[in-house]
């Protein structure tokens, strides 16, 4: 049932992403598409070019990415420049010759995330321990800034549907035949819990879906965003030059509000102590938290539900979406489960399974 009714969400928020589409689905996508790309917001302009490289107008993109690449940025602005400039390789030599490197590592000198793209790029293992030095004393924090612009992403295409309420009514129905279809196959097993959660009855989720669509739409053009190269980070944190420096740079990741950053953190740590050959208990103690917090994020997601519940949070619940931002994943998932265990019980719904003892 879960994958079902997330195979149901992701008809909306990933249909803007499939290779072949309904004409009707593909017609709006690229009128939607198009009008983000000419917005005047910057940040609305550079994220629609991150979700679609189709049809890009390069001298239009290099027109914004100029506007942007420049010390009076804002943080945000700058990781989407940054990040366009290393998805579309046709730019990447033209970013360099606007120095997006240094000029993002001035304008957020203390976000880990400003150093890794370069990280990927550089060759020699010298060069590579000279930046992660220079990312483990100036860094503080890590973010890549999930969900961070969803809710006015989600406004300006409120306003793009009422523009064009032709093709949107057009894309809807094509998009709402698939989720009745879905539903009426699913229906006979939903099980009587998914009515408390989020209030949200199953019966009314096609129509949430339709009424909603906006956040669904932003969400996925969140999604198109590339993670930051976690790889070369995990790769060069492995060589015993550059352990200490890992080993503050393990520290922001685990105190992150991502999870990835977390798991990554924990193990970056274990790895640069046993490159320093520390004490086996020192050792031992890093590996204890790591399994400690991985165990207590699958104990929560083992709550009855969870995986239905973060879906209908994620697309109707704003409170979700601000909890991610103000908390991180980690404790919004955790609010979330605790949240549904009591909606069960308060319902009279009989369950062997207790969230609030996930870590105990």
């Amino acid at each position: 049932m879960k994958n079902t009714l997330l195979t149901l969400l992701l008809v909306f928020s990933y249909s803007i992403f499939a290779d072949e589409v309904d004409p009707q689905i593909d017609e709006y996508n690229q009128k939607l598409n198009n009008y983000l790309r000419n917005h005047h917001d910057t940040n609305i302009q550079l994220s629609a070019y991150l979700q679609s490289r189709k049809n890009a107008n390069y001298d239009n993109l290099k027109l914004i990415l100029s506007n942007v690449i420049h010390l009076d940025s804002d943080k945000y602005s700058i990781s989407l420049a940054d990040n366009i400039c290393h998805s579309y390789d046709e730019l990447t030599d033209w970013c360099h010759n606007k120095d997006i490197h240094q000029i993002r590592y001035q304008v957020d000198p203390k976000n880990l995330n400003s150093y890794l793209s370069e990280l990927d790029e550089l060759e020699s293992d010298r060069d590579k321990t000279a930046l992660l030095e220079k990312a483990s004393n100036m860094s503080n924090y890590s973010d890549y800034f999930m969900f961070y612009y969803v809710l006015e992403k989600a406004k300006q295409i409120d306003v793009f549907n009422l523009q064009n309420k032709k093709s949107y009514e057009d894309y809807l129905e094509v998009v709402n035949s698939s989720s009745i279809e879905l539903l009426d196959k699913t229906q006979k097993d939903v099980d009587k819990s998914y009515l408390f959660i989020n209030e949200y009855a199953i019966d009314d989720i096609e129509l949430e879906l339709s009424k909603n669509n906006s956040i669904i739409m932003a969400i996925g053009i969140e999604m198109a965003t590339a993670m930051p190269s976690f790889r070369a980070l995990s790769n060069n944190c492995k060589k015993i030059e550059s352990a200490n420096h890992c080993l503050i740079i393990a520290e922001i990741q685990i105190h992150s509000k991502t999870l990835i950053d977390q798991l990554l953190g924990s193990a970056i740590k274990i790895m640069a102590l046993k490159s320093l050959n520390k004490d086996e208990s020192i050792v031992n103690k890093a590996e204890l938290q790591k399994q400690r917090f991985s165990e207590s994020h699958t104990c929560y997601m083992n709550t009855k539900d969870i995986y239905l519940a973060m879906s209908l949070s994620q697309y109707f619940n704003i409170q979700y979406i601000n909890d991610i931002l103000e908390y991180g994943e980690f404790n919004a998932i955790k609010k979330l489960a605790l949240k549904i265990h009591q909606i069960q019980l308060d319902n009279g719904l009989v369950t062997d399974f207790d969230p609030n003892d996930c870590e105990s």
